[in-house]
């Protein structure tokens, strides 16, 4: 009986099987959402149900958080911002705001925006218009993103809306589901006036500052990571192994033969 031959017969076996088994297959996943279900009310609107974060003549920035559930490599974003028009449907062009803001992923710190920027979209005009400062339900500003972003589990991130210049007005609507998860505001600049015709716009030395209640409306949606196949170079090392040991057992073979 030639035990070590067998063994080695089924080590090489394992081996082979574990060449051709495939890694799993990655799936689109929500990674979080406050979306209403419902695509006609998916968000809070009307002059009380809007969250006023206005990316406006102020310079002020909204940052909405979520945590992701798992490992994923994020593919869409989907939010309730809309450019609020103060022209008039028979004169859009007459309005004096301006429709593109700046869009980054970015890294939690100290529960507030971090520095670390993950994925970053600039000058996006792409978004609903309304004439009615209060927001219209339900049109949502949908973005793709390019590959490459990845999120891990556990981990916290935020959604950075902020302005391209002081003509800037998006509105950020609240979800409507009761959802609280943290989020900040940031007014960047400040207008300071000491007399009639001497206003300067400097830098808000406060930050980010934290808000409470339901916070801005939006969705994530990505892919989940896929176990990674093994490395070409260990698939050979594995297989050099394997030869080795094969070699050494049939030669122990033959001599006790």
């Amino acid at each position: 009986m030639n035990t070590p031959f067998r063994a080695t017969q089924l080590l090489l076996l394992l081996f082979l099987s574990c060449l051709i088994l495939p890694s799993p297959a990655s799936a689109d996943s929500t990674i979080y959402s406050n979306l209403n279900s419902n695509p006609a009310d998916s968000y809070a609107s009307g002059l009380f149900g809007v969250s006023n974060t206005l990316v406006s003549g102020f310079f002020q920035s909204a940052a909405a958080s979520f945590t992701s559930s798992g490992n994923f490599e994020v593919t869409e974003l989907e939010l309730a911002v809309q450019f609020f028009n103060n022209g008039t449907p028979d004169c859009p062009q007459c309005s004096t705001n301006t429709q593109p803001f700046n869009l980054s992923l970015v890294t939690s710190a100290a529960g507030l925006p971090g520095s670390t920027v993950l994925f970053s979209q600039q000058a996006i005009g792409s978004e609903p218009t309304t004439f009615n400062p209060g927001g219209t339900c339900c049109s949502l500003l949908t973005l793709n993103v390019n590959s490459g972003v990845f999120l891990n589990a556990g981990q916290t991130y935020w959604l950075v809306a902020a302005p391209t210049n002081g003509a800037t007005t998006v509105l950020w609507q609240f979800n409507n589901l009761g959802a609280a998860q943290p989020w900040s505001l940031n007014y960047g600049f400040v207008d300071v006036c000491p007399s009639p015709g001497t206003c300067a716009t400097v830098p808000d030395p406060s930050g980010w500052t934290s808000q409470s209640g339901a916070n801005p409306a939006f969705a994530i949606f990505g892919e989940t990571i896929a176990t990674p196949e093994p490395s070409s170079l260990a698939l050979v090392t594995a297989a050099v192994l394997l030869a080795a040991l094969l070699k050494l057992t049939l030669a122990k073979s033959i001599r006790r033969a």
